[in-house]
């Protein structure tokens, strides 16, 4: 799956700079001294938000859609994330783990 990679170095991330009037997939690397990273997804478009530990072995998928008006955000510990919009047809069920080859994420499955 090809993605865009960010480095974070804030110690917060509005979600909705990356998914407004955007499908792609963003790998996502918290580079900040921070113990987690406070993801804001007020206003943002639908999405996964799948997260991986330093081991880049998976952890957890936490959704968040868009229909939801109030104020919404994750606060995420580890350090890489793959935000996925919600229309791309994945099934994310048996992860156990992602490689990262330059611009495309491939994942292990069970």
């Amino acid at each position: 799956m090809s993605c865009e990679y960010r480095a974070l170095t804030s110690d917060h991330l509005e979600v909705k700079d990356l998914t407004q009037n955007n499908r792609k997939v963003f790998l996502l690397e918290q580079k900040n001294l921070n113990l987690q990273t406070q993801y804001i997804l007020t206003g943002a478009d639908s999405c996964w938000l799948l997260v991986f530990d330093s081991d880049r072995k998976f952890v957890t998928a936490k959704p968040y859609l868009a229909e939801n008006r109030s104020s919404f955000s994750f606060f995420i510990p580890e350090p890489f994330i793959v935000l996925l919009p919600t229309d791309q047809s994945f099934q994310f069920e048996h992860i156990q783990s992602m490689e990262i080859d330059q611009n495309y994420l491939i994942f292990k499955k069970s």
